[in-house]
């Protein structure tokens, strides 16, 4: 792996964009079986929040809604200033208004890709990012599909196909980096909340 592939690949809050795929009403409740779409808002929550307080533009879309519904309201209610909300037919994200999204951060390679489906949307997603140069992160807590074959086979192929997998604490820690940052503190306390819903002592 050569110098400039590593630093490309490495996540900082300057060099990165947020994409929650899909994540509506209708999907949830088409999902509520899997064994971790109690996850998959969790993790959609705490990224959003995490984009509002790092100031990380987020793209949220909504696969055909009149079908499989809205963006979940909760997600909804916590959305940064800096996103873009669209709906779509096609099943990447990567639409003539994805790309007018991505043109507007051109200094922004790294993508933070999480949502529903793994092996349709997900994977057709990160497909396109790949082609047009991106780096890809898929947090794996924060990914979904009907059945856990789709789910396990759609990560081994995105994983070989050059996308990283990983989780979404690693991706926020990455992205803070230094207990020094000024922002740590109200990361930490989202971080320890989201693990066990009350605040723990987190002091250094």
């Amino acid at each position: 792996m050569s110098t400039l592939s590593h630093l490309r690949r490495s996540l900082n809050k300057n060099n990165v964009l947020f994409f929650n795929c899909d994540i509506t009403e209708g999907m949830k409740s088409s999902l509520y079986s899997t064994w971790n779409v109690e996850s998959i808002v969790k993790v959609a929550l705490m990224m959003t929040k995490i984009a509002k307080i790092l100031h990380i533009p987020l793209l949220v879309t909504e696969h055909a809604p009149k079908a499989f519904g809205y963006t979940l309201p909760e997600i909804k209610q916590v959305l940064p200033p800096e996103h873009l909300l669209f709906e779509k037919t096609q099943f990447s994200m990567i639409t003539e208004a994805g790309r007018g999204f991505l043109d507007k951060y051109p200094e922004r390679k790294n993508v933070v890709l999480y949502g529903m489906e793994t092996h349709i949307c997900i994977q057709q997603t990160c497909f396109s990012l790949l082609d047009l140069g991106y780096n890809v992160h898929l947090p794996a807590d924060g990914i979904t599909s009907k059945r856990t074959i789709d789910r396990e086979a759609g990560l081994e192929r995105l994983n070989k196909s050059g996308a990283n997998v990983t989780s979404s604490e690693s991706v926020i820690y990455e992205l803070i980096n230094d207990v020094k940052d000024k922002q740590f503190d109200e990361v930490r306390t989202l971080l320890a909340m989201n693990q066990d819903n009350k605040i723990r002592d987190l002091s250094w």
